[in-house]
């Protein structure tokens, strides 16, 4: 697994909203950058994003990527944080941005960071799950194993499927689902 800093321009936000789990940059840069299913990215608003001006809403666990098109694309399980990392926090934690004075207004940006200032530019914050409303919400939900269209997509996101969203899914809100 690797992690990633990953910044959304606002001249992209109506095509490719942050929350909405699409990527899109040209054609090369995804492809070069190595990325694959399982990776994770910060996700980073630049300056003047509509809604999160200079700011890291949430984490993104890649799913798949589509290269060789002329827009290249990521495609991501948005985890928002229970509060917006900001970009004086992450510019402490994550060396690697350091050398990029305007960073904090540039958008369109993919770079590889170590899990150290993943971590870090995490520092306190939890990831904001939804709450366990009641159980006949939950009653709703495909069951394993059912074979209909609308839970294919959703098999592949269970902790036994995948042990990428299970190590972030192992956490205090996620145990009041376990608990219905």
């Amino acid at each position: 697994m690797k992690y990633f800093f990953m910044a959304f321009g606002p001249d992209k936000a109506h095509k490719h909203p942050v929350e909405g789990g699409v990527y899109g940059h040209h054609k090369g840069y995804i492809d070069r950058s190595r990325i694959t299913r399982g990776d994770i990215a910060l996700l980073y608003c630049a300056g003047f994003y509509p809604g999160h001006d200079q700011e890291a809403p949430g984490v993104g666990v890649v799913t798949s990527t589509e290269t060789g098109g002329a827009e290249e694309r990521i495609y991501y399980q948005y985890l928002p944080l229970d509060r917006p990392v900001d970009w004086d926090t992450i510019k402490n934690s994550v060396p690697e941005l350091k050398w990029c004075t305007n960073f904090s207004l540039r958008g369109n940006w993919l770079r590889s960071i170590s899990r150290a200032s993943f971590t870090n530019a995490l520092a306190d914050r939890q990831i904001d799950w939804p709450p366990a409303s009641d159980k006949e919400d939950l009653d709703k939900v495909p069951r394993l194993g059912e074979e209909t269209r609308e839970s294919e997509g959703l098999l592949t996101l269970t902790a036994n499927a995948d042990p990428v969203l299970a190590e972030i899914w192992d956490n205090e809100k996620d145990a009041a689902y376990d608990r219905l």
